[in-house]
């Protein structure tokens, strides 16, 4: 029983995000500023969120096959290599980069919208999938919350004026102060200037 709902949970988790993926590259009809935005270097491929989805697609994928031709046993000596690239990869790169993704965004949401998500956004990004990017990858049964939200802070993403990243860094007040890592995560991608305006108004 407990074989049929893993089998059943991953096989819709694989639907989830790939009908997702469809969604955000092909349905969206985001307007002309926003069009500008993706058009400059690596499209989608220069958001964090993007390569996240990407991520827990490809987990789901791994898992799914693991519960129909591979193991799911304690012993090393009779993990099938299915069961070890999903135990490896969830270890080592799924669990922490869905987490960082939703604590980074949601921490962001609420500081100030603007700064990640503005309310113009709701006109032509559904709110499922705003939640399918930004909220499913956390897995919050395993806890540490605060402790993954320590490592984000440590991250090397401290950006002084003049750096590149994906998302507008604020200046207000003293939110300057706080560690950028914890804020946003830098990208060689010259969609802002670090300033304090959203990226949208700039365009």
């Amino acid at each position: 029983m407990a074989k049929l709902i893993a089998i059943v949970f991953h096989l819709l988790m694989v639907l989830h995000y790939g009908y997702s993926i469809k969604v955000y590259l092909l349905d969206l009809k985001p307007p002309e500023f926003m069009k500008k935005v993706n058009d400059i270097f690596g499209g989608p491929f220069k958001f964090l969120t993007f390569w996240d989805m990407l991520v827990q697609f490809l987990y789901f994928v791994v898992a799914f096959s693991n519960d129909l031709f591979g193991s799911s046993v304690l012993d090393r000596k009779r993990q099938s290599l299915l069961q070890k690239f999903r135990d490896f990869s969830f270890a080592t790169v799924v669990f922490f980069l869905g987490s960082m993704v939703s604590i980074v965004f949601w921490l962001l949401f609420n500081l100030n919208r603007d700064l990640i998500f503005p309310e113009l956004f709701d006109a032509w990004f559904p709110s499922w999938l705003n939640h399918a990017i930004h909220t499913m990858p956390c897995d919050w049964r395993r806890g540490g919350v605060g402790s993954r939200a320590a490592l984000v802070s440590l991250e090397e993403s401290w950006l002084r004026d003049g750096g590149r990243c994906v998302f507008p860094l604020p200046r207000l007040g003293q939110l300057h102060r706080i560690p950028h890592g914890l804020l946003g995560i830098p990208y060689p991608g010259n969609v802002t200037d670090g300033r304090s305006r959203p990226f949208h108004r700039r365009l």
